[in-house]
């Protein structure tokens, strides 16, 4: 269990959100992961007890992320006067503004 969650747990870690998972998936392996906690402590299974309570917390960490819903790093973005398609989007809207004007319809208003 514990090599095929650790990815997740990094992923989880960075990312800093829970969206891959639907909350009544996290939900029913939490409360399987509580129930076999208690049957192993009533059985005196200190093992299984111990792998069942780090994957409760796994789960509880999860719950955690999609309940509080922490905004992740959004890629900085660049405003559209610096990319290469902003020269291009000028010359529609001119072009847009010319052809109305030809057709006797007034232009729309439009942001320079």
């Amino acid at each position: 269990m514990g090599a095929a969650t650790f990815p997740q747990i990094v992923k989880l870690l960075r990312e800093r959100r829970a969206d891959d998972f639907h909350y009544g998936f996290v939900l029913l392996n939490l409360a399987g992961l509580v129930l076999l906690s208690a049957r192993s402590m009533e059985l005196r299974e200190w093992a299984f007890l111990g792998i069942n309570v780090l994957g409760a917390l796994f789960w509880l960490f999860v719950l955690a992320l999609k309940a509080l819903d922490l905004p992740h790093r959004a890629p900085a973005r660049v405003p559209a006067s610096q990319t290469a398609a902003a020269p291009a989007r000028r010359d529609v809207i001119e072009l847009y503004t010319r052809q109305a004007e030809s057709a006797g319809t007034p232009a729309p208003l439009t942001s320079r």
